[in-house]
């Protein structure tokens, strides 16, 4: 059976997202040496979902978690860049995002922002949920 290798554009991309999830950690550490704000988060459950809403204000950076398993982000409010391993994108509510298992991003607010992630769990603690889902 012949070795097949895959084609050169998908190696390519492969790395690039490599690079793109690494350029993320990169920043997040760089701005984890800033001053800090702390953000209102509201928390809702129901029959094995959570949902936790952040409202972010305009011109405002943030990096998001790291997560183990595929989820949904919504942006319920706002206009958003958001750069990952896929690139950067920019997105104006309502816009729903299918987020996948290992994706790093960095979301830059144009305007204030609702942003809103849907994660499939049992647990109601959310610092449980937060070491269970994205392992901190």
């Amino acid at each position: 059976m012949p070795n097949i290798e895959p084609a050169p554009e998908t190696a390519i991309a492969t790395k690039i997202q490599a690079t793109e999830n690494a350029s993320v950690k990169a920043l997040q550490a760089l701005v984890s040496a800033l001053p800090q704000s702390e953000l209102p988060v509201d928390h809702f459950f129901s029959d094995g979902l959570y949902l936790r809403k952040l409202t972010l204000p305009p011109k405002a950076l943030a990096v998001g978690r790291e997560h183990k398993h595929n989820h949904l982000a919504i942006v319920l409010k706002g206009q958003v860049a958001v750069h990952s391993k896929q690139g950067t994108a920019y997105y104006s509510a309502p816009y729903i995002l299918n987020v996948m298992a290992g994706d790093k991003r960095a979301v830059f607010t144009v305007t204030e922002v609702e942003w809103v992630t849907i994660h499939a769990t049992d647990l109601t603690d959310p610092d449980e949920i937060v070491r269970t889902l994205a392992g901190e």
